[in-house]
């Protein structure tokens, strides 16, 4: 009988390693059900190649120039597509009936995270119980008792960026403020604003000028990010089925480890105090019980099943709020000032809007008068589709029995998505989409042209189908009515209070040729580093109030 040598067997092991290898290669350009679908040879064969973007954080870019080369449906992995279609967001996302499942970056969210969150849940039955309930906190009842709250915050804010314009009389009023990173700053307010709706508390992230969070949510997300699309079969060996993400997560992401422990104690002593305060408050009237994030998420029941939020649940959703919620606004806010102030006649106009519309700064709360100014809403959502805060893709698994996207069935297996950053630059929606135009929202009674294109209310109804920097459908943001409850609010008082203006020389966020890194060849473009949420930087400003008006 004979006996292999240890030599032996790894070569045996090896030469079956390179024919399967070699089988597998021929299966996927030739005989896949998805070898149809152009895209490059790499992408083609292995997840590799967007293993690597997504560790790079230019996953978006990525995809974007892949969808210029190669039409609006790219195969970017073995069994991935890419779609760049409003249609296809319709079937992939805001269809209810779609027989497909959230996977991807979430997915490893649930096996390196622990607990469960509503935004990670991939079981659809489970999430949509638990969205019922968190629902309740982002209602329009919900959010006109929130309003005082945030305003607290708000003001807080503005207070900080008039900073070094104190001796302005002694001056004849040409004093500038302090020179404020509104990447940063940005980040501080939302982060201050979830705080205090989500705990009854602040931070302090303004007063300290910067905060932990915001580096454990950043360093976690890229962490995710980066192990969420490596192919770990094809590194380890084509037939085992490994479970080793949360070991990786131990070894790699140690320190953001240790930086999520300390938030979740933090979150934890706030979720008392505030347990106390519910306590106190249960002797007062209605009128007077204060009514934030906590009190709704406490107090949500399921009128069909009587389902509720356990004391444990409120932890991690209100832990996971402040995250995600942050992110989307401070991004949103920080690419606003970077066009505007590259804009003057954008500027210009959205502050004659405000300050005609209204007589005292304090009437710039959360109202009809304020969410109906177009050109403010307009300048916000020309932002976010620039500058998506969340611009990759949000992968779906297809699940038995396939799916039909755009006109094409897509069999069972394929993970399929949009990625935000590129249908948000497609011509076909977007005319001069690397143009900060927010006029492409607003559709007058007759045709209009801006920028050398016409705008039509059919032009517009395009342009507001292929917008996706909230997501849509069951898993769409759940926040997005707070969100721009914030913009619309912190930004109009901004628009009211100050004049601003860039640092002189300032050129941080931009684009660069002499980067060397295509994509990023626009200096008017704001650079976004894709970790699912944006890492971002920039731009730098500085604020002078208003004559005659009291910050």
């Amino acid at each position: 009988m004979a006996v292999f040598s240890v030599v032996e067997l790894l070569a045996v092991l090896a030469a079956a390693n390179v024919v399967y290898f070699i089988g597998l290669s021929i299966y996927r350009l030739y005989f896949h059900p998805l070898a149809k679908y152009p895209g490059p040879l790499l992408w083609k064969l292995t997840q590799w190649p967007e293993a690597k973007s997504a560790w790079s954080g230019r996953r978006h870019l990525d995809l974007q120039l892949l969808h210029e080369k190669y039409g609006d449906i790219v195969r970017i992995a073995p069994e991935k597509l890419s779609f760049r279609t409003a249609q296809a967001l319709y079937d992939i996302y805001t269809d209810r009936k779609a027989n497909m499942v959230k996977t991807g970056w979430t997915h490893t969210g649930e096996m390196i995270n622990p607990g469960i969150t509503t935004h990670v849940l991939s079981d659809r039955q489970l999430h949509a119980a638990r969205r019922k309930l968190l629902n309740n906190a982002f209602s329009e009842r919900a959010m006109n008792t929130l309003d005082k709250y945030m305003l607290e915050r708000i003001r807080d804010w503005c207070a900080h960026l008039a900073q070094g314009t104190e001796n302005r009389e002694k001056s004849a009023g040409t004093a500038w403020g302090k020179e404020r990173d509104m990447g940063l700053w940005s980040t501080l307010l939302t982060v201050d604003v979830l705080g205090e709706l989500c705990f009854g508390a602040s931070f302090g992230a303004m007063k300290a000028g910067s905060c932990y969070i915001i580096n454990l949510l950043l360093a976690s997300a890229r962490f995710q990010q980066q192990v969420a699309f490596v192919p770990i079969r094809e590194f380890l060996f084509p037939f085992m089925k490994p479970k080793p993400l949360t070991t990786i997560g131990r070894i790699i992401g140690s320190q953001t480890a240790v930086d999520k422990v300390k938030y979740r104690q933090d979150v934890g002593v706030f979720v008392e105090k505030r347990f106390a305060l519910e306590k106190a408050d249960a002797e007062k009237s209605e009128e007077d019980k204060r009514k934030d994030f906590f009190y709704y998420l406490l107090h949500a029941k399921d009128p069909q099943t009587g389902d509720k939020f356990l004391p444990k649940d409120l932890v991690g959703e209100a832990a996971l709020l402040v995250g995600a919620g942050s992110d989307t606004s401070s991004t949103a806010m920080s690419a606003m000032f970077f066009y505007l102030l590259r804009n003057e006649r954008a500027l210009q106009k959205l502050q004659d809007e405000v300050r005609s519309a209204f007589a005292d700064v304090e009437e710039i709360k959360y109202s009809a008068k304020l969410t109906n100014l177009p050109y403010l809403r307009a300048c916000i959502d020309e932002a976010m589709r620039m500058s998506p805060p969340v611009p990759g893709l949000l992968d779906r698994l297809v699940l038995p029995g396939g799916a039909d996207i755009d006109g094409h069935h897509i069999p069972a297996g394929t993970t399929v998505g949009v990625p935000i950053y590129p249908i948000h630059h497609n011509e076909t929606y977007f005319p001069k989409s690397f143009d900060y135009i927010p006029e492409r929202w607003i559709a007058g009674d007759e045709s209009s042209r801006v920028a050398g294109f016409l705008v039509t209310p059919t032009s517009v109804e395009a342009a507001k189908g292929a917008f996706h920097a909230f997501s849509s459908g069951p898993r769409g943001c759940v926040g997005k009515n707070m969100a721009y409850m914030e913009l619309l609010t912190a930004v109009g008082r901004v628009m009211y209070l100050f004049d601003v203006r860039l640092k002189q020389g300032d050129r941080t966020g931009e684009g660069s040729l002499e980067r060397g890194e295509q994509g990023r060849e626009r200096t008017g473009e704001y650079q976004l580093t894709d970790w699912l949420i944006s890492d971002r930087e920039g731009p730098v400003v500085q604020f002078k109030p208003r004559e005659g008006v009291v910050v």
